[in-house]
């Protein structure tokens, strides 16, 4: 379970603080897919980033508390924070060439998972419609699209088996073919883990078609989301 109570979030501006987000209380349960929906500019990637204490502290401020495995996020020192990341969560950005290191093949970073199954990573690689590993290994960053490389760095998330899985904007660079395969690659890790999956997005239709828990961010604050099911994830229920 991962507990979220967020008084305020603040942009420090000079002698100043500029509040982006209040009053924030939600509770994230095991097996199931969470979405934060939003417009561009609500606050839904600051949000995402509290939750592991990615903000810098010299540009916000934090008021509140995030409880996972009994400790709070956002009282823990550095070390522990980076030693409860590495084990227990990834996240996978919207920018995601720029969140790998230009001067790493994409072999170094299937090299760091925990356990290294060619097959699974293959089998992984081919539902998101990527070349196999002998190819994806052997590349740099720069080397492939801005929607390969969201694809790479949401098959990396998925095949370290986090406790909680963040997704910022998974479908802002994919098209809707990938976006299908996306959608029943996390249906079938929530099912499979006992995992938390957490989605920010603008893409209404996308969240209804993966979550019954949504949620939307409204002038800084978290309204209830009235669930708008499409013609497919209406025919996929009865099913």
């Amino acid at each position: 379970m991962l507990e979220v109570s967020l008084k305020s979030i603040s942009l420090k501006q000079a002698e100043t603080r500029r509040k982006i987000l209040s009053d924030i209380s939600l509770e994230f349960l095991t097996k199931n897919i969470y979405v934060l929906l939003g417009a561009n500019g609500s606050g839904k990637s600051i949000f995402l980033k509290s939750l592991t204490g990615l903000l810098n502290k010299n540009d916000f401020d934090v008021n509140g508390e995030i409880f996972f495995l009994d400790q709070n996020i956002l009282r823990l020192p550095n070390n522990e924070l980076n030693i409860l990341r590495q084990r227990h969560f990834r996240y996978v950005f919207q920018d995601s060439i720029s969140s790998f290191d230009p001067l790493r093949k994409f072999k170094y970073y299937f090299k760091l998972l925990k356990y290294f199954n060619l097959e699974k990573i293959n089998q992984t690689l081919d539902r998101l419609l990527l070349p196999d590993y002998n190819f994806i290994s052997n590349r740099y960053p720069y080397e492939v699209s801005v929607g390969q490389a969201q694809r790479i760095s949401l098959a990396l998330a998925v095949l370290a088996m986090p406790n909680i899985l963040l997704l910022d904007e998974p479908t802002s660079a994919v098209d809707s073919a990938n976006i299908t395969l996306l959608a029943l690659l996390l249906k079938e890790y929530c099912k499979n883990h006992d995992s938390i999956i957490i989605v920010v997005t603008h893409d209404d239709i996308f969240a209804s078609n993966i979550s019954d828990n949504i949620k939307l961010l409204k002038h800084g604050s978290v309204e209830n989301y009235e669930l708008k099911r499409t013609a497919e994830s209406s025919k996929e229920g009865k099913d």
